[in-house]
């Protein structure tokens, strides 16, 4: 119950945080329909890929000081090697994930 509460009260943030620039008459808010897709990534995508992509790097590099610090450990030894694997597959996932909607949005013409 409490995570819903938490919910309402971010999307209403970022609601807000959104519409400032129309309250005091900064720029018109979504004057078209590309215009709010490129502020829709700008505003949202881009941080939040970012944000992912550097905790997926952190991860990858948690892995390789395991797998350095515990070398006589072969069991933690082997947690270390996985965290490594599973760190570069998820480098590159997100990384596709990036590009592929940065072509769609270069193929459509809403990127600038």
């Amino acid at each position: 119950m409490k995570f819903k509460i938490y919910m309402y009260k971010f999307t209403g943030f970022i609601a807000a945080l959104l519409s400032v620039p129309y309250f005091v008459s900064a720029q018109a808010f979504f004057y078209d329909f590309k215009s709010f897709v490129n502020a829709l990534v700008y505003t949202f995508f881009n941080p939040l890929m970012s944000i992912i992509t550097g905790l997926i790097f952190i991860y990858f590099f948690l892995g390789v000081a395991k797998y350095i610090w515990h070398a006589g450990d072969m069991a933690k030894r082997k947690e270390g090697y996985e965290m490594l694997i599973h760190g570069i597959i998820a480098i590159a996932v997100s990384m596709s994930i990036w590009g592929i909607i940065y072509f769609l949005l270069d193929s459509f013409g809403f990127y600038i």
